[in-house]
């Protein structure tokens, strides 16, 4: 029985180590995953997209992740699951004056072949 016992000891702490990382981890996702500010509201849906009350709260209705770009002073959000895109504004964000044309040439080209929303 002791034999066994001390075989069990270190088992059991690495057990013990492993499931208090995971739940450490879990609980930083949640808190991350809570903070985020949510949309206000959704005023209306434009093809696949959820148009909140700002740039910012456009969502994919379909839950996939969306990435904001710009092309020159033009703001835009696309959802690279769906292969679609939609325009946000204009000079709403001054972060587009730092921007190089090259750069927003590989954004035009991140979204050839894409159905661009209206």
């Amino acid at each position: 029985m002791d034999r066994n016992r001390c075989r069990a000891g270190p088992l059991l702490k690495e057990i013990k180590r492993r499931v208090d990382t995971l739940w450490s981890r879990l609980r930083a996702l949640t808190q991350s995953r809570f903070s985020l500010p949510e949309p206000i509201s959704v005023n209306w849906i434009a093809g696949n997209f959820l148009m909140g009350d700002f740039f910012g709260a456009v969502k994919c209705r379909y839950g996939h992740p969306v990435r904001l770009f710009n092309i020159s002073r033009g703001h835009f959000v696309a959802c690279d699951e769906c292969r679609t895109y939609v325009f946000v504004g204009s000079n709403l964000m001054s972060c587009w004056r730092e921007e190089t044309e090259d750069i927003w040439r590989r954004n035009s080209e991140s979204v050839e072949g894409y159905e661009f929303i209206e």
